[in-house]
């Protein structure tokens, strides 16, 4: 992988942004480097313009794309506002052996470049779980859901799968959510290593995700280098110390967990654990060349 251009209409930047892997804080910095560098038209929710909706940007082509995408859905956007070029003419021959040609797609198309954020399952479902179903609940006449660390691991079993934040998304399968090729929100929620379709799944969601840059809160510094290097347009980021939309909850305890809840957390999140594992591969290695690539010091004479 080599460091990707300032993004364009016709060769444009998606970051999508994986829900509570601290993507708001790099979602700020994106928008801002738009600003200072007049990179436009962009599609970024919640800055200048509206949070809703966050996961449908507008027919018009855009240079840069950050919010809460579907892969699939935001690729069949760019396939019909892109479709010259992105449609390819093959040869195909009738029955009757008349020769045609036809449309066809090829789902390793370059469509620009991408930048996805992960973080780790159990890490990730906690912070949706205080975020989504507690603190964001209280005010709106809903009754707050119990806090991560008064559920015990019958009420994550019991909840998980059938609990849904007030934008209809639940706390499973993140980066399915984003990477996979359906946006049905229960088919998601509730995807579980014994389903039918769980391999075919992963598979489509790993090549999915393989074609992105991967940032991990959790390795702030080892991040920071990765966006560096293959965005110098957003060049220098910081984020270790910068954090937004983080809960408010009070309590020392917030995160801990009853016995045996883990277990339970990352059963739901079967897909979740393998793809986040397979996500982890991908920073190491996009780190490895980030690190090689890096300018030698100077040797003094």
């Amino acid at each position: 992988m080599k460091p990707y251009a300032t993004p364009s209409v016709k060769s444009p930047f998606i970051f999508f942004h994986q829900r509570k892997c601290g993507g708001s804080t790099l979602r700020s910095v994106i928008f801002n480097r738009t600003i200072e560098t007049n990179i436009s038209p962009q599609w970024i929710p919640c800055f200048k313009q509206d949070c809703i909706p966050y996961s449908l940007p507008p027919l018009e082509t855009q240079a840069v794309y950050a919010s809460h995408f579907n892969y699939g859905t935001l690729l069949h956007l760019m396939r019909e506002n892109r479709r010259v070029e992105v449609s390819e003419l093959v040869n195909n021959t009738l029955a009757n052996g008349t020769g045609i040609k036809i449309h066809s797609l090829n789902d390793d198309e370059e469509f620009g470049s991408c930048l996805t954020n992960i973080r780790s399952t159990i890490s990730r479902v906690v912070s949706c779980w205080n975020f989504r179903m507690v603190q964001e609940r209280i005010g709106t006449g809903l009754d707050p859901l119990p806090p991560a660390n008064k559920l015990s691991a019958q009420d994550w079993a019991n909840l998980l799968p059938k609990s849904y934040s007030d934008y209809s998304e639940g706390c499973n399968n993140e980066i399915l959510r984003t990477f996979g090729i359906t946006p049905d929100e229960t088919y998601i929620n509730t995807m579980t290593l014994n389903h039918a379709s769980f391999s075919h799944e992963f598979s489509t969601a790993a090549k999915h995700m393989s074609k992105c840059v991967i940032v991990m809160p959790e390795r702030c510094e080892d991040s920071n280098k990765i966006i560096s290097h293959f965005f110098p347009w957003i060049g220098h980021v910081d984020l270790c110390t910068a954090h937004m939309n983080s809960s408010q909850l009070r309590g020392a305890n917030k995160t801990s967990l009853a016995e045996n809840a883990m277990e339970v957390i990352l059963k739901n999140n079967e897909m979740d654990e393998l793809l986040f594992q397979f996500g982890k591969s991908l920073f190491d290695e996009q780190l490895r060349v980030a690190n090689y690539d890096k300018p030698m010091p100077e040797v003094p004479m």
